[in-house]
């Protein structure tokens, strides 16, 4: 419960900065560096904790994550 309340808080002020941060490419940037790792990392740790990580999984997060970064990245910088 303690991960996923920190988890919550990163997501919240990352994505409000994200929202606020609309003149600034870099902040903008940052953010969603920020969120995508923190969705990266709590997923995986959520597998570590209940013992089911597989390669598998590890790869999916990891490619979601990019995912996510990359369509984020030609949101900011579409011009």
């Amino acid at each position: 419960m303690k991960y996923f309340l920190i988890y919550l808080i990163i997501t919240f002020f990352s994505s409000l900065t994200y929202l606020l941060a609309s003149e600034s490419k870099i902040i903008r940037l940052a953010s969603a560096i920020i969120l995508v790792s923190n969705f990266i990392l709590w997923g995986i740790g959520e597998h570590l904790k209940i013992k089911r990580l597989t390669k598998k999984i590890l790869l999916e997060y990891l490619f979601l994550g990019l995912l996510a970064l990359a369509l984020l990245f030609f949101l900011i910088y579409h011009d």
